[in-house]
């Protein structure tokens, strides 16, 4: 199964990722800023959401089996 988070760089988006990856599941995260190479999680596959833009990568979302959306304000 593959899940798309958005909010995924984010503490609880993180904690989600490392639980889902330690389950099994194949990860994406929806992001507005792809993390440098330095502090990617090599098992996740990171695609890019510009709100101001209005641009998505539409294949990450079409290739997910779920989306749990994260993003937002900080809690």
């Amino acid at each position: 199964m593959h899940i798309l988070i958005t909010g995924g760089t984010g503490l609880v988006g993180k904690a989600l990722t490392n639980h889902l990856i330690e389950k099994g599941y194949a990860i994406t995260v929806l992001t507005r800023y792809i993390p440098t190479p330095d502090k990617q999680i090599p098992q996740v596959q990171y695609a890019q959401w510009n709100v101001a833009a209005q641009t998505i990568d539409v294949q990450a979302v079409v290739q997910a089996d779920y989306i749990i959306h994260l993003a937002g304000a900080s809690v």
